[in-house]
């Protein structure tokens, strides 16, 4: 795959949330960067949590 082939521009969605209503936010946030435009609902998806965003690690978060 060359470079652009698949994005021709960035999506950025953000909404706020509370604990009661995450996952109602988080189906918002995805229909908000349009994601059915870009991922294949035939093909199995993985979302990997970023750990060092959530968490402190001392060696990768200084």
């Amino acid at each position: 795959m060359e470079d652009g082939d698949n994005m021709e521009k960035s999506v950025v969605a953000a909404v706020i949330t509370r604990p009661q209503r995450v996952l109602d936010d988080y189906r918002r946030v995805m229909e908000l960067a349009d994601y059915r435009e870009y991922l294949d609902p035939g093909q199995d998806l993985i979302l990997k949590l970023n750990l060092s965003w959530t968490k402190y690690f001392p060696a990768c978060s200084t």
